[in-house]
């Protein structure tokens, strides 16, 4: 429509509609089928390249890696081969790629096949879309196919069990990829990645999410999720069911581990970190487990401690505290209590096991909720790194917790140890938040 906004694909430009033409004539509108030519604000012709798409909503997908269908004529006369040069029509766009074949090391002549399209230049494509692809010469057509995941990924480790998925989205409809993703995406279907992919509205993907009997959930990088409520339904069943067997059968521990009930609960076959995390999240939410530290409970599990471990515990929060960030090493701890380290450590022990006290290091302890307010503030950094490779390091965390370069690397450590952050150089970021 005039007035409209125009979107300028693969330069990534914004404008608008100052007139349209419609079959040969002035109108205020054109729509699929007709020959139309549009006035576009601020763009002049001459900057637009062949293969560019003018689009009415602010989509920004281009991809250098596409997974596709690809059939092979029974004229052609040779097979094709893993990693062939190519040249990609698709639209009125012309680039170069290589063909990284799933399953195989040939597609055989007549035959179909499932491969990854490795483009020199960036496209705009969606699920659906038609290509040709033609020799490395340019002179003869060897091939044709579809688009059927136009946001891929080229790691060898991503590939290596791809090609279920990709038969299973080998389909017509957006209504049946869908039904598939959900069942093969233990970490569930990004809303707004399906959206740009299939090139749908946002609500007609709201209402693909509702027949197929979704709930959406928005994990802690804050990308809405859709799992199938039986898939949740059955993964919270199976992840408080674990937690009554710890307590029952460890009735003096003060929770599970998170990563030893992560473990346990790897082994079932919709098992996903991020439908784990989501779940846990929502449990947590509806008071009915709670997280102290790394350990997780059943919402006000209070493991019980004897009466010296009790007086032990009750003279030790004189200088462990849940608002104390930077408690004293153990040997400080022994002084400050008249006590031998070693004896001290050994006393320690029981109070650590049922998660009243949280040991980061062989020489320190924490109140569990410091320990959980100190994880809060990585979360933060997390989430908020804005950095080309995103995460966060000691300094940035040590800044932003006041609490000293020692503790800090012994946090931070704990973190890497307990399987909430994993270190990457000199950074790090959230895994198990």
């Amino acid at each position: 429509n005039v007035g409209d906004s125009a979107h300028l694909l693969p330069d990534l430009r914004t404008s608008r509609i100052r007139s349209v033409h419609a079959n040969g004539s002035d109108a205020t509108s054109a729509v699929a089928g007709q020959r139309a030519a549009l006035n576009i604000h601020n763009i002049d012709a001459g900057s637009i390249s062949r293969g560019s798409w003018i689009t009415g909503e602010s989509q920004t997908q281009l991809t250098r890696c596409v997974d596709v269908s690809i059939r092979i004529p029974a004229t052609e006369s040779k097979a094709m081969k893993h990693w062939t040069p190519v040249h990609v029509h698709a639209g009125s766009a012309v680039t170069t790629a290589r063909v990284a074949l799933y399953g195989g090391h040939t597609i055989p002549t007549g035959g179909r096949g499932y491969a990854q399209l490795r483009l020199d230049t960036p496209l705009h494509l969606v699920f659906g879309d038609r290509f040709v692809l033609r020799n490395q010469s340019a002179t003869k057509t060897i091939a044709g196919g579809r688009v059927l995941d136009p946001v891929s990924q080229s790691s060898r480790t991503f590939r290596k069990n791809r090609l279920p998925f990709l038969q299973s989205l080998d389909c017509a409809e957006s209504t049946e990829a869908m039904k598939q993703r959900l069942s093969m995406q233990a970490d569930g279907v990004l809303v707004d990645v399906f959206t740009l992919a299939h090139n749908l509205k946002l609500s007609s993907v709201e209402r693909l999410i509702s027949e197929h009997s979704c709930k959406v959930y928005v994990d802690n990088q804050g990308h809405q999720r859709a799992f199938p409520t039986e898939h949740i339904a059955n993964f919270t069943d199976s992840l408080t069911k674990a937690i009554s067997h710890f307590h029952k059968h460890q009735p003096q521990a003060g929770g599970m581990e998170a990563n030893e009930l992560q473990q346990i609960l790897s082994e079932q076959k919709d098992y996903s970190v991020v439908m784990f995390e989501i779940v846990l999240q929502s449990l947590i939410s509806a008071a009915r487990i709670e997280r102290i530290g790394s350990r997780i409970r059943q919402y006000g599990y209070r493991p019980q401690l004897t009466l010296d471990q009790q007086k032990l515990l009750d003279r030790i929060s004189q200088w462990i505290t849940d608002k104390e960030l930077k408690p004293p090493a153990v040997a400080q701890l022994a002084e400050s209590l008249e006590m031998e380290r070693t004896e001290l450590l050994t006393q320690l022990e029981p109070l650590v096991h049922s998660g009243h006290l949280v040991r980061i290091s062989a020489n320190r302890v924490f109140h569990p909720m410091a320990i959980e307010s100190l994880a809060n503030i990585a979360r933060q950094l997390d989430k908020g790194s804005t950095t080309s490779s995103h995460g966060f390091d000691a300094k940035t965390f040590r800044d932003h917790s006041g609490i000293g370069r020692n503790i800090t690397i012994d946090v931070l450590e704990y973190f890497d140890s307990i399987g909430m952050t994993r270190r990457f150089q000199d950074k790090r970021k959230i895994v198990l938040s």
